[in-house]
């Protein structure tokens, strides 16, 4: 997969981007070409501040990256091609804290386990932080995007998810988290 595009600064934090790529595969017939066109917002820092050094536009940057397993459980009798297996999923989530309590999240979940080896997802959302203590910590976020793959039926692929969570702070950059969600598919079971 290669893509080239380029970026123009509408005002200090809002931009248009256009881009084209090309995708293939090794060894099969799959080949397709790609045009984006984005409308995006840039938190933090702006592009005018290409003179600061690494560590301030670090420090005006509040990223997360959470790396987990989530494991999906049967909710109606006929959610999945084997629907009495769970279905055992990587994720990987990047959160960017638009103030201390308040984040913007995505998501890309793709199963590893529970005979459902295609099954993957993509979302995006928004979430809430509450302090409980210094250590403990409580969230709640709601998420859209698309999924599909592994036996899994999903309908059209839209996907509603909701999730909260309890978390204890080990360390200022490691936690521990404990999630219940629910991912609902629009059209499907």
């Amino acid at each position: 997969d290669g893509t080239v595009g380029a970026q123009w600064h509408v005002t200090p934090h809002w931009f248009a981007e256009l881009s084209a790529g090309r995708i293939f595969t090794q060894g099969s017939q799959f080949s397709a070409n790609s045009i984006d066109a984005r409308i995006g917002y840039q938190f933090g820092r702006t592009a005018a501040a290409a003179d600061l050094d690494a560590e301030e536009i670090l420090e005006d940057h509040p990223l997360r990256l959470r790396i987990g397993s989530h494991q999906y459980q049967k909710a109606s009798e006929d959610w999945r091609s084997q629907p009495d297996r769970h279905v055992d999923n990587l994720a990987i989530q990047i959160d960017y804290f638009i103030t201390p309590r308040w984040y913007v999240t995505g998501q890309g979940i793709g199963a590893y386990g529970g005979g459902a080896g295609a099954y993957m997802t993509g979302q995006v959302g928004a979430g809430i932080r509450q302090e409980i203590t210094q250590t403990l910590f409580a969230e709640a976020e709601l998420l859209a995007g698309a999924a599909g793959g592994g036996g899994l039926r999903t309908g059209s692929g839209l996907l509603g998810q909701a999730n909260f969570s309890l978390g204890w702070q080990l360390s200022p950059s490691i936690a521990l988290m404990a999630m219940l969600g629910r991912a609902t598919a629009v059209d499907g079971p």
